[in-house]
């Protein structure tokens, strides 16, 4: 006989939000009272895409060039003399670094 999970084999939600994570926002909607006694409407809309601005963090502190300093990036890297030039996509091919491999 094979045993059925307890909730009857459907999806939890903790799961459910783990799959559908790139396409959840966030909404609320809030009236805040202005000093002159007037209310103000906010519609406050947040995107749980914490994996893009991870990325972004990650190539800025890494492969972007800062003009503080000196037109190089703040991680160390190797210089690479041999090899053919080719451009690698970063950030979804927003951003392009070009490197030998």
């Amino acid at each position: 006989m094979v045993k059925r999970p307890l909730n009857g084999g459907a999806q939890t939600w903790k799961k459910f939000l783990e799959n559908h994570r790139d396409g959840i926002a966030s909404m609320d909607f809030i009236i805040v009272p202005t000093i002159h006694f007037e209310l103000l409407y906010c519609l406050i809309i947040i995107n749980h895409a914490r994996r893009i601005i991870r990325a972004y963090v990650r190539y800025y502190n890494n492969v972007q060039t800062h003009v503080s300093l000196e037109r190089s990036s703040p991680a160390v890297r190797k210089v690479q003399l041999a090899g053919a030039v080719t451009s690698m996509k970063h950030l979804g091919g927003l951003h392009h670094e070009c490197v030998k491999i």
